[in-house]
């Protein structure tokens, strides 16, 4: 894992959600590793349910009270997280190769896997952080 390299120079709002994202960034591809890793057999619903990993869930709880105060960056950046995973798979899927069917079939399966994974940590992450969307309506009194 790399280390997180956040500005300390930077506004204390920003500077939180930079590390919390940072560390999503982190678990999340701390998780998909561990379930690339593990039997096909396993259903991906029992790896990445909640109560399974009490550090992220604690972090997409955390994502959740801080949506009060700015859930269009944190939206943001989860998309934008959501993306770069997906064309990060694009690049490392080879279009053309010379190995057997039975490893381009098992590739298939493994890099399908890795998109469920990444797809559900995102639902997850979307689930805790639009539980409760909060309207501003005391403005409009």
């Amino acid at each position: 894992m790399m280390p997180i390299c956040i500005d300390p120079e930077s506004k204390p709002g920003e500077y939180v959600l930079k590390s919390l994202f940072a560390n999503f960034t982190m678990l999340s591809e701390h998780k998909i590793s561990i379930i690339m890793a593990e039997p096909l057999e396993k259903p991906l619903s029992k790896s990445l349910q909640r109560g399974e990993d009490p550090q992220f869930d604690q972090l997409i709880s955390t994502m959740s009270s801080l949506a009060e105060y700015c859930l269009p960056s944190i939206l943001r950046t989860l998309f934008d997280w959501y993306k770069r995973q997906n064309g990060m798979e694009d690049d490392s899927r080879p279009r053309h190769s010379t190995k057997s069917k039975n490893d381009d079939h098992q590739k298939d399966y493994l890099l399908e896997r890795r998109d469920l994974a990444i797809d559900f940590i995102f639902s997850l992450a979307l689930i805790e952080v639009l539980k409760q969307v909060f309207y501003p309506y005391y403005h409009f009194l």
